[in-house]
């Protein structure tokens, strides 16, 4: 159980964090809160989902039957925390566009951002010529 604690912890530390900077990057120009919250609770939701499956794989791989139990409120909890996260780093991001002397943008942000617009722009075909 110990191992299977270790791996179930470096496999989040390895993904989670880098997968909740891509969607926070991602998500950086889209003004609806919502939508950011419910994604990053649905993150927390799949973190504690699969890490206390890894976790529990050995007792699973036994022939225990699955202990919802304990799977429910590690995901309700892993859930609530990285949407708290979210809201705490949230709102320093907000503090720190609101102050002047921080500069907005630099270049790599900027470059970014083109990026991303780029690839999110659902371009129409042209109309079909008569």
């Amino acid at each position: 159980m110990g191992y299977a604690r270790l791996v179930a912890t470096a496999v989040w530390v390895i993904y989670g964090g880098p997968l909740a900077y891509l969607l926070g990057r991602l998500l950086r120009r889209r003004p609806n809160r919502w939508l950011h919250r419910c994604v990053f609770a649905t993150l927390g939701a799949a973190v504690g989902a699969s890490s206390s499956a890894l976790f529990l794989a050995p007792l699973l791989a036994e022939g225990a039957p699955w202990p919802l139990e304990l799977i429910v409120p590690a995901t309700v909890c892993a859930a609530i925390c990285v949407w708290g996260g979210w809201e705490f780093t949230s709102s320093r991001a907000h503090r720190r566009d609101l102050d002047p002397a921080v500069q907005r943008f630099g270049d790599d942000e900027a470059a970014e951002d083109a990026a991303v617009d780029r690839i999110s722009r659902v371009e129409e075909p042209p109309p079909p010529e008569s």
